[in-house]
């Protein structure tokens, strides 16, 4: 579960679906058809997917499908839905390949055009970030780039109005080491913070990276810090990195060499950040 996502009251779930609670602790008790989150206290709390579930329910059995049955049904529509979204990943990520290798624009613009639209955000980000690493022809990557980053500064623009200011904000650096110009990768990269409720801080490709004292000022709590190989390749003669913040190495192609570098967690594949939740 994402730490950010909102968690609403029995009370507020009744009144959003028209369910009472009795009913809502008989359905979860009966026929473990919700499994709320429970509070240290034992109360419960639902998610958003937690209460399209429920209204899902209500419709079910307004067409007559008993309530013991409705658990069944929704676990096969959701399966259904899996499977046809992944044959519609797989297409999409096809016509990606052929424009990309015929160096078509058009087709690469009706492409990403359909990407957005048909595919959730955390979907889009996934086939994104594995494309990022599979490109090393300069004409795939310049084509590539034209047509994707205008739309994801876009993106990050409208995520960035979309947080809630009222809360403590945490704000992450997100950079890419000297040996990395990917505009790209830094950008996608920021997009995952704001997905998990962060504020990203970017640094521009082929500076240094600020200083605890930069990053104090800046409030950062933490850094996403993208290399092609090696943590090292921020390291400035031998210098530890933050170690007194979270911080996420996303390395495009790892070696296996040890790093000497201090950071506070595991470090990733790139492809693997969009495949996980909060990290920071």
């Amino acid at each position: 579960m994402n730490a950010n996502q909102a968690l609403y009251p029995i009370r507020e779930v009744s009144r959003l679906t028209g369910v009472n609670a009795i009913t809502l602790r008989a359905w979860e008790r009966r026929y473990g058809l919700i499994e709320p989150v429970r509070t240290e206290s034992g109360h419960r709390l639902y998610t958003d997917e937690h209460v399209r579930a429920i209204k899902r329910a209500v419709e079910l059995t307004q067409q007559g499908v008993p309530i013991s049955q409705v658990k069944s049904v929704l676990e096969q529509q959701a399966e259904t839905e899996h499977l046809n979204q992944m044959a519609e990943f797989e297409e999409l990520e096809a016509r990606l390949q052929v424009a990309l290798q015929a160096l078509d624009m058009p087709a690469l613009q009706e492409a990403l055009d359909s990407l957005f639209i048909e595919l959730d955000e955390l979907s889009v980000l996934q086939l994104l970030g594995r494309f990022e690493q599979l490109l090393v022809e300069a004409e795939q990557r310049i084509i590539w780039e034209s047509a994707l980053l205008p739309r994801l500064y876009s993106r990050l623009r409208f995520a960035q109005k979309r947080i809630t200011y009222n809360s403590p904000q945490k704000n992450i650096l997100v950079a890419s080491s000297p040996n990395l110009n990917s505009q790209l990768a830094s950008v996608l990269a920021a997009l995952w913070v704001l997905q998990n409720g962060m504020q990203p801080m970017l640094v521009a490709p082929n500076k240094e990276l600020p200083n605890m004292a930069n990053m104090k000022a800046l409030q950062c709590q933490g850094a996403v810090l993208i290399a092609q190989s090696s943590v090292q390749e921020f390291a400035i003669r031998g210098k530890e990195i933050y170690p007194a913040l979270d911080c996420i190495a996303l390395l495009m192609r790892p070696n296996l060499s040890d790093d000497k570098v201090a950071i506070q967690v595991e470090q990733l594949r790139f492809s693997e950040l969009f495949r996980n939740g909060s990290l920071l």
